[in-house]
Parts: C-alpha cells; sequence; structure tokens
C-alpha cells in the first residue's frame, strides 16, 4: 500500500509514514522477542484469542481508514487532483464552500491552489493529518501485533511437538 501510495493522501509525506511505520513494526517485533518468554506461559487460546481481536482491530481500523479517505480525500477531475480536506472547516473554507454550493464546485470555482491555501496552517487540518497517519500507521500495526500472538501460538505448540517427538 505505502510502496504505490494507495489511499495515501497526497498531502501527507510517504518518506514520512514509511520511517515511522518501519521504526514501530520494528519496536514491536522487539518486544515481542523481549517478552517471548513470558508470552509462552500464556495458554494458547488466549494468546489465539489475544491475535484475533487485532487482526479483527485491523480489518475495523482498515474499513474506517477507506471510509475517512473516501470522503475527506476529493478527487478534482477539471484539475486532475486530490485535496485533502479537513473534518472541520475554518472560516475561508466555510465561505468558499457556501458561495460555490460543495465542495467540488468549490474547487472547481476557485481552483485546487485556493482550497489549500485556505486550509494550510489551519488546526483542523492539521489534527485531519494526524488521524490520517495514526489510523494508517495502527492498521500495519494491529496487524503485526496479531501475527506476533499467533506466531508465538503457533511456536509453542511445535516447541511442545518436537519435546514429544523426543521423548519417543
Amino acid at each position: 500500500m505505502i510502496f504505490t501510495n494507495l489511499w495515501l493522501p497526497a498531502e501527507i509525506p510517504r518518506v514520512l509514514m514509511c520511517g515511522i511505520m518501519e521504526a514501530i513494526g520494528v519496536f514491536t517485533l522487539v518486544i515481542f522477542h523481549q517478552a517471548e518468554p513470558k508470552l509462552k506461559k500464556i495458554p494458547f487460546s488466549q494468546l489465539k484469542k489475544r491475535g484475533v481481536t487485532f487482526i479483527a482491530l485491523f480489518i475495523l481500523c482498515l474499513l474506517t481508514y477507506i471510509v475517512i479517505y473516501d470522503r475527506q480525500d476529493v478527487y478534482s477531475s477539471k484539475y486532475d487532483t486530490k485535496i485533502l480536506m479537513p473534518f472541520w472547516d475554518n472560516d475561508d473554507l466555510s465561505y468558499m464552500i457556501s458561495k460555490a454550493g460543495n465542495i467540488d464546485n468549490a474547487i472547481r470555482v476557485y481552483g485546487p491552489e485556493q482550497i489549500r491555501d485556505a486550509i494550510k496552517g489551519d488546526l483542523g487540518f492539521s489534527i485531519t493529518k494526524i488521524l490520517f497517519i495514526a489510523n494508517y500507521i495502527l492498521i500495519f500495526e494491529f496487524l503485526v501485533i496479531g501475527f506476533g500472538f499467533i506466531s508465538i501460538e503457533i511456536n509453542g505448540r511445535n516447541n511442545i511437538r518436537n519435546v514429544r517427538m523426543a521423548k519417543k
């Protein structure tokens, strides 16, 4: 997803996302590695339940992201560009939208650069970008954590199987 810029708004730098996701993913794997002896003491059924819970959270975050991306990342066919719209309009943007009728007309009437200028530096736009980044990262983080729990459960079962075979 990240290498193709799939569902990543143009206003959010791809390099920033790659760096943050890699750092958090590696940190999560290090935590799993350090906690593995303690996690192996947890019954397999609980590990599996935790893994499935995090996989379900992954699916929920992915669906949430798709919905908010579809709603907030507006495409203008006239200018062949996309603009990430803030969740909360500021006064300038509200004025442009009210004068034009809707956001699509506002982009056609005022142009994408004026719309971007109206939202640049706005707190609502900054919060929107932070929410997009957080949700995008959580998509992958929940997947990593879910697979981490499932892998500990699978490795534990394999270790038990190997011990049983060695005793025979």
